[in-house]
């Protein structure tokens, strides 16, 4: 016969325990779904102009197949915009940005293109006037690239989401960026003219010292 096992003095409230339980893998879904709403599936390519939406065609270089997957966000009426299937008749859009819902914030990532290959878009339209199929979508690049100089003395991100400087700081648009510097017998300062300078160095025998 064998030995009952000990009882252990206490209380386990198990409801508690469930909906605790429930409660985070709610917040869990949660979070995963807002990321899905967010990102779209990648797009083999975008438009670059009106295009008639239906069967195969070459779009900003790239020849579509049935199946493929597009950014169109340059038609004449703006509503039109969105994310689409193509097929050998009329396309159709895609199961993930379906006409009635809400394409404010989304992002998706084109693959091919002569224009839009490797770039990110986002739709930069207000919650309130973003309703697929109803609303004008417009749909701006993400992608980052060096533009003309700032007006402050430091390597920064503007407004447009560009990689910017001022006249210390230089791209010559091959891969070569160049950070001009004040040299004199003593120091090297970081900066540009009359503007604060960012850090100086010490020279000492032909060496420099931060």
């Amino acid at each position: 016969m064998s030995a009952t096992p000990p009882l252990i003095p206490g209380s386990l409230n198990l409801s508690t325990l469930e909906v605790n339980k429930i409660k985070i893998v709610e917040e869990v879904l949660g979070d995963a779904l807002s990321s899905l709403n967010t990102w779209k599936g990648s797009v083999v390519a975008a438009t670059t102009a009106n295009i008639t939406l239906s069967g195969t065609q070459t779009v900003d270089g790239v020849a579509l197949v049935v199946g493929d997957r597009v950014l169109v966000k340059d038609q004449s009426t703006g509503s039109e915009n969105g994310i689409y299937k193509v097929d050998e008749g009329a396309w159709t859009r895609t199961q993930d940005l379906v006409a009635g819902s809400n394409a404010a914030g989304i992002a998706v990532f084109v693959n091919e293109g002569t224009a839009s290959a490797d770039q990110i878009f986002v739709c930069t339209n207000d919650e309130a006037s973003a309703v697929v199929g109803t609303d004008a979508l417009t749909f701006s690049s993400l992608t980052a690239t060096i533009a003309a100089a700032g007006a402050d003395t430091q390597v920064q991100f503007n407004s447009s989401g560009s990689l910017a400087a001022d006249a210390g700081f230089t791209y010559d648009g091959a891969g070569t960026a160049t950070l001009s510097v004040g040299l004199d017998a003593t120091s090297l300062t970081l900066g540009n003219g009359a503007n604060e300078s960012v850090g100086t160095a010490t020279l000492v025998a032909g060496t420099v010292t931060v």
